[in-house]
């Protein structure tokens, strides 16, 4: 037992020794180290493009999703494929579309449908058939909705056309609201191999917009309405591109509170730094190594961003009682590294999910949060001594924020209030069984959404 004691102290002291000897090394050779940092971010930012999205039920096989699996096994067999559900309702007040109007639209579907190759298959309300029998006693199939757009007439009055459609077995056909609205079923062909797998959902965007500016011009005041499971996954597209604009505002936020913590604008702006190449370093590893982009990777760069925000918030504090960057980043570096370990195994316990997306989660992360010692112990260091002349990145002087602080911690909260906030743990226990889950698709987004 005592062997192994010394052989663990002995192994302890060994790592902190390299650790320090990590920090002293890119000190020494700033030039050198800020090069390497460079060099590696040109190499992993060139690979981005090799970033592949994953959100597709088809492309989950193997996920641990069993009901992809199954989905994907019916699309082999059955030949399903990827649609887009159109319902076009009439204006405001009117029970119908004019036959003229009906013309228009259909000639619009009937040169929509043959001049987008991405569609393999489509059916709209112009196309339902039912059996007539014949003066000669055969029969033959024929259209609900029969359009002379020579005469502009229909065959039966519309009123009488729309009871057909809602006695029908086509159940997506049904107006419940007593309307004759026409519905589109376009069902897309698998996309070449690209980053978003077995569907690409950009050509969504090709369809809406021959509807916006092709079709709706012809009806003015129309109602559009979209829906199926590819307007679904171009919407979490639409999401991941959004992500951006929240990071981007996240790392603002972040710029903001700091300068009000520490008095200065460099504080936040060298973290953001350490921040932006971490994700480079996190995305541009995955995209090389042929990790997909997944609906948990949108709070990566949240996880790695508060993960390293402990660390410089201990170095800032260092600077407030007097050390230099220099200073404070060496005191913190081993402490530090530790403290980033314990994350790090935080995030590899997801391992043992049995969902990959999990899995993938907890890896990067915990890769995330190991570059996140890197960065701030090893290259920013360099950085600084290149291109920042100052001692410290704090101010010097109390700041609005610490005054307010202490002023708050001066103040005793009354005992009753202390006693009464106890009651949440109690209620807390209670509360569980109030949890609910919500894992459909639809419920990923508001009442108030298109889709």
């Amino acid at each position: 037992m005592q062997t192994l004691a010394k052989i663990c102290r002995k192994s302890l002291i060994t790592l902190c020794r390299g650790l320090i000897w990590a920090f002293r090394t890119g000190t020494k050779r700033p030039r050198v180290t800020v090069a390497i940092l460079l060099l590696s971010t040109a190499m992993l930012t060139g690979g981005l493009h090799k970033l592949t999205f994953l959100f597709s039920a088809e492309d989950m096989v193997g996920e641990g999703i069993q009901s992809a699996d199954e989905l994907a096994s019916i699309k082999d067999r059955y030949n399903e494929g990827v649609s887009t559900f159109l319902y076009l309702v009439p204006p405001a007040g009117k029970f119908s579309y004019s036959v003229e109007d009906l013309c228009k639209i259909r000639l619009w579907y009937s040169v929509f449908r043959i001049s987008h190759p991405e569609i393999k298959a489509a059916v709209s309300s112009f196309d339902l058939k039912k059996m007539v029998q014949l003066s000669n006693g055969a029969w033959k199939y024929a259209n609900l909705l029969q359009l002379d757009c020579n005469q502009v007439t229909t065959q039966k009055d519309l009123q009488l056309l729309n009871q057909e459609f809602n006695d029908s077995p086509w159940l997506g056909f049904h107006e419940k609201e007593n309307r004759l609205s026409l519905s589109f079923s376009f069902t897309y062909d698998d996309s070449e191999p690209s980053k978003f797998g077995s569907f690409n959902p950009n050509v969504v965007k090709e369809v809406r917009d021959s509807v916006e500016k092709d079709l709706l011009p012809l009806i003015p005041g129309s109602q559009v309405h979209w829906v199926g499971n590819a307007d679904y996954q171009w919407y979490v597209l639409q999401g991941y591109r959004f992500s951006i604009i929240v990071n981007l505002s996240m790392l603002a936020l972040l710029i903001l509170a700091l300068r009000l913590f520490y008095g200065t604008w460099s504080a936040g702006l060298i973290f953001s730094i350490t921040l932006v190449f971490n994700a480079i370093w996190t995305y541009g590893l995955k995209a090389w190594t042929g990790s997909p982009y997944d609906l948990l990777t949108n709070g990566l760069f949240i996880a790695i961003a508060i993960s390293a925000l402990e660390d410089f918030t201990f170095i800032s504090a260092e600077q407030v009682r007097g050390s230099n960057w220099h200073a404070a980043i060496r005191k913190m570096a081993v402490p530090s590294f530790f403290t980033s370990l314990t994350t790090v195994f935080g995030f590899l316990s997801l391992l043992v999910s049995d969902l990959a997306m999990i899995r993938r989660f907890g890896l990067w992360c915990a890769i995330g949060a190991i570059q996140e010692w890197i960065m701030i112990f090893i290259f920013l260091p360099a950085l600084l001594m290149m291109f920042y002349k100052k001692d410290r990145w704090v101010t010097s002087k109390p700041t609005k924020l610490e005054k307010v602080s202490e002023r708050a911690l001066e103040k005793r909260i009354p005992k009753f209030l202390v006693l009464a906030s106890l009651v949440v743990f109690p209620l807390s226990v209670f509360m569980f069984g109030k949890v609910t889950a919500n894992d459909t698709p639809a419920g990923a987004f508001t009442k108030s959404h298109p889709y």
